[in-house]
């Protein structure tokens, strides 16, 4: 039997009672997590049970990979939580997924240890095209021009080229000596985690440490000065330039809406983060996977009001309610429930056995 079929009830009933629990109550309760994890070790001690009777082999570095790779979904959720992507419930249901898609789904973009990554791929990059989508019918020609105008500002250009030409390098060290296979779904993930938290940790303008990264690459990197580290530069800029500097810029104004500070409730997710400046205080669109000079705002001593996954808090709109602040209204982001396209990324990891892009790219190229 397909060692699929073991796991497939359980993913199919926790996919379903999560997502209905969320559409309705907007809460993935820790108890199907727990079910998820109990039925993953029991259907594993199964499957080792009557392969052992079967005279097989268990071969140790299987369960080593698969600790390895719960792990790896563990600390990604976490990270992704950290920086306020997805809330709590959604990262522990991703971890319940990445435990119950055995590693012999992942055929077509299978990573060692990181073989999760399809199911973030398969969740996101879909949902992320129907967004795109939307945008491009509800946004004018004029809209397009001005953030296409914005997006391609020099100095912008100039500091992404620097972020990414820094991180590059210590990424592919890190890989290399480590012994793990990295591709460029995987650098890509990793160049978002690190661009969305680093100064959310260190507290200080990172700039000055990159640069210092980029001219020891250009001392003791020899694979800078060839083609391959160039069009792979390149490649990824165009990716964060379209993303960060156009997409998320222009979808700001239609994925959110203005609501009165006295009428905000807890759980609402705000779109924008209110600062100290100059004795009074100013607000400032909050963009995900925003570039480390947006950050620089949001993550240093004069931010009021701390941004975190879950929402806003009681006492923070208490807070917010009580200063004497120049304006009467915030956006907050329109919210839906995240569970049902998790169970849709992870049917579809399952159906086309891993990394839909890449089947796709087998296919045609």
């Amino acid at each position: 039997m397909e060692i699929i079929f073991w796991f497939l009830p359980a993913l199919i009933f926790l996919g379903i009672v999560t997502s209905y629990e969320d559409i309705k109550k907007g809460t993935i309760r820790n108890k199907w997590i727990i079910f998820s994890l109990a039925y993953a070790i029991s259907a594993y001690m199964a499957i080792s049970y009557y392969s052992i009777k079967a005279g097989l082999t268990l071969r140790t570095g299987y369960f080593l990979e698969l600790i390895g790779t719960a792990l790896f979904s563990l600390a990604t959720a976490f990270v992704i939580w950290h920086a306020g992507l997805w809330t709590a419930g959604d990262g522990k249901l991703f971890f319940a997924y990445s435990i119950l898609v055995p590693l012999e789904v992942y055929r077509y973009g299978y990573i060692p240890y990181f073989s999760s990554i399809s199911i973030l791929i398969n969740t996101f990059i879909p949902v992320f095209l129907f967004l795109v989508f939307l945008l491009i019918f509800r946004t004018s020609l004029k809209e397009k021009i001005e953030y296409g105008k914005q997006a391609l500002e020099f100095n912008r250009i100039m500091q992404l080229l620097l972020y990414l030409f820094a991180l590059i390098w210590p990424i592919r060290l890190l890989f290399a000596f480590i012994r793990l296979q990295l591709n460029y779904f995987l650098m890509i993930f990793l160049l978002f985690v690190l661009m969305t938290q680093a100064e959310k940790t260190l507290k200080l303008d990172i700039r000055y440490i990159l640069g210092g990264i980029a001219v020891l690459r250009m001392i003791f990197d020899p694979s800078v000065f060839t083609e391959m580290a160039w069009t792979e530069l390149f490649t990824f800029s165009v990716l964060f330039i379209v993303l960060r500097f156009f997409i998320l810029p222009i979808g700001f104004n239609y994925f959110t809406e203005n609501v009165p500070i006295k009428d905000l409730k807890e759980g609402m997710m705000p779109a924008e983060a209110i600062l100290r400046k100059k004795g009074g205080y100013i607000k400032i669109p909050l963009v995900q996977f925003s570039m480390l000079s947006s950050l620089r705002q949001t993550s240093m001593k004069n931010t009021v009001l701390e941004q975190t996954a879950e929402g806003l808090t009681r006492d923070g709109i208490g807070r917010m309610q009580k200063m004497r602040l120049p304006f009467s209204s915030i956006r907050v982001k329109h919210t839906t429930s995240f569970a049902p396209f998790l169970f849709a990324g992870a049917f579809l990891t399952i159906a086309v056995q891993g990394n839909f892009i890449v089947l796709l790219i087998s296919l045609f190229l």
